[in-house]
């Protein structure tokens, strides 16, 4: 089977500039270039249509397109919505791998951004070789090493400061954005929960309201 890792992305956003840009960031994780193809969502989803839903084993899902191709995973599937939360979803029982990256190439480049995104796409470097083990020549991991930063290559290349040694307050102002990005993003997924579950909570309230009626029976 091929380990090709699909960058899906969203067609309006994505230029061929941009999306060249996004393989220089993996191959910098350790990524191979020969291994990196681009697909939109409109070509994937046509695809799976086209081919009863056989999804490609590795896929980092970048822009919001995860928000929409999570649901078709947990559909054909058969898997429980939860699973795709955190955004980091793996099954090696299907063999899959669905990473959402959920901005666009060049706010990756931003320094808000930057610092999620680097941690973010090691995470999914680490995970596509756990995979692949047995497969294929192991990844110079000395591209994942914690220290490594997009600080060091040029600005074409991927994603720089002007200062390369950023001030504490600089980092401690990227560290409380990443948090509110992703305590954004929790509510958003916890809403997806609600609405995909009122039916469940229904019967908690009326559970709860008979034990009400239980209750005060018994202290009359």
């Amino acid at each position: 089977m091929s380990n090709n890792i699909f960058v899906l992305y969203d067609s309006e956003i994505e230029t061929e500039i941009s999306l060249s840009k996004f393989n220089k960031i993996l191959i910098l994780a350790g990524i191979p270039e020969d291994k990196i193809k681009h697909i939109s969502l409109t070509e994937y989803t046509e695809y799976l249509t086209n081919n009863d839903y056989k999804f490609y084993p590795y896929v980092i899902a970048i822009n919001q397109t995860f928000k929409i191709i999570n649901q078709l995973y947990s559909e054909k599937l058969s898997i429980p919505i939860f699973d795709f939360f955190t955004k980091e979803f793996s099954n090696k029982k299907n063999n899959l791998i669905l990473f959402g990256l959920l901005f666009s190439v060049n706010s990756m480049y931003e320094t808000a951004y930057k610092k999620y995104a680097w941690t973010f796409i090691q995470k999914f470097t680490k995970e596509y070789e756990n995979f692949n083990k047995d497969n294929v020549e192991e990844l110079d991991c000395d591209y994942l090493d914690s220290d490594v930063s997009f600080h060091s290559i040029t600005e074409e290349e991927t994603i720089v400061t002007e200062n390369t040694n950023p001030i504490i307050e600089e980092e401690h102002s990227i560290e409380i954005q990443t948090e509110i990005i992703e305590s954004e993003l929790s509510y958003e997924f916890l809403l997806n929960f609600y609405n995909n579950n009122k039916e469940l909570f229904k019967y908690f309230n009326l559970i709860q309201d008979q034990l009400k009626s239980i209750n005060s029976s018994n202290n009359v």
